[in-house]
């Protein structure tokens, strides 16, 4: 599948050993932590010549996923793809049936807030996702912890944009 509007780039899901290396070294070089990145579930990247040059993953904890490694080239920031890439994980986490996504962040909460993800107090964190090695040992305390409570936002979805009900046909 190919975007007409940056036709060189290819998007993929994967969880492919091969692939999840390739992502490692992409987030290293962006800075990233990439411990943890065994317990990924989905990884969605986009490609350009068989490059990496955004990602962003998905990890399930019961019925919480913690939305990770999230990361755009620097050529192709400002194009919306980091927007792309984590409304696409939220789309995987609701379908996998998820209640609420997670995330740590030391330098993108601006981004995320603007995507409807909320900050949260450590404390407050769903214990299995307070387990992980993201929240364990990977992200400082002083990391901000933020959510996005995938049935509210499901719920919001079953709306117009006037807050009305949608006519369902019975």
């Amino acid at each position: 599948m190919r975007n007409s509007i940056a036709p060189n780039l290819v998007p993929a899901l994967t969880t492919d050993p091969a692939d999840l290396a390739a992502v490692a070294e992409f987030l290293t070089l962006s800075g990233l932590p990439t411990d943890g990145l065994e317990d990924v579930a989905e990884c969605i990247v986009l490609r350009r010549d068989d490059q990496i040059v955004a990602s962003a993953a998905l990890e399930i904890h019961g019925k919480s996923g913690l939305l990770r490694s999230v990361a755009v080239h620097p050529d192709l920031r400002g194009q919306k793809w980091g927007q792309t890439l984590v409304v696409t994980a939220t789309i995987i986490a609701a379908g996998h049936r998820l209640t609420r996504l997670y995330l740590i962040t030391e330098t993108a909460a601006a981004f995320f807030s603007h995507l409807g993800f909320q900050p949260i107090d450590r404390a407050d964190v769903d214990p299995a996702i307070q387990q992980s090695t993201e929240f364990t040992t990977v992200c400082p305390a002083s990391a901000t912890v933020m959510v996005l409570d995938l049935i509210k936002l499901a719920k919001k979805g079953k709306t117009t944009k006037r807050g009305q009900k949608k006519a369902t046909s019975s």
